[in-house]
């Protein structure tokens, strides 16, 4: 039988669903395997800290440097009314655009650190991240 646009309806409708399966395969895959009791330790959240911070914030937002672009004259006017941060022309909206996206990337984080916990080196029967490494580094995701 051929029904006019059933195929884009059926698209439509089963976006909502896969949606919402995706998020809660996520969370049980994830949520689950936070190992609250470790971080609740101050040592696993001031390294956690420190991990999201530097690497985690600092060096992605540093990423979008190279995206700067040739500016006409007005558009160094309209910079420097925009911000304090993109007063003179030295930092573009554009690199920090590139910069922030970069840092919203952790979901797929998470599932990396979630299997090297259960992973163990090869010819030794120690795991790949021990759970205080993995508190600490579920921090950095946080922040």
């Amino acid at each position: 039988v051929n029904v006019p646009r059933s195929h884009q309806i059926w698209v439509n409708q089963l976006k909502r669903i896969i949606r919402w399966l995706i998020r809660i395969f996520f969370a049980a895959t994830v949520g689950f395997a936070v190992p609250v009791k470790e971080m609740k330790e101050p040592e696993a959240m001031w390294k956690g800290l420190v991990l999201g911070l530097i690497p985690g914030i600092m060096c992605k937002v540093i990423s979008g440097i190279p995206a700067r672009k040739k500016w006409e004259k007005h558009e160094y006017a309209r910079a420097s009314a925009a911000s304090i941060m993109t007063r003179y022309g030295i930092v573009q909206p554009i690199q920090y655009l590139v910069g922030t996206a970069m840092v919203a990337r952790a979901e797929f984080a998470f599932l990396v650190a979630v299997s090297a916990t259960t992973m163990k080196r090869a010819g030794t029967p120690d795991f790949m991240l021990t759970s205080e490494v993995y508190a600490a580094l579920t921090w950095a995701l946080v922040w």
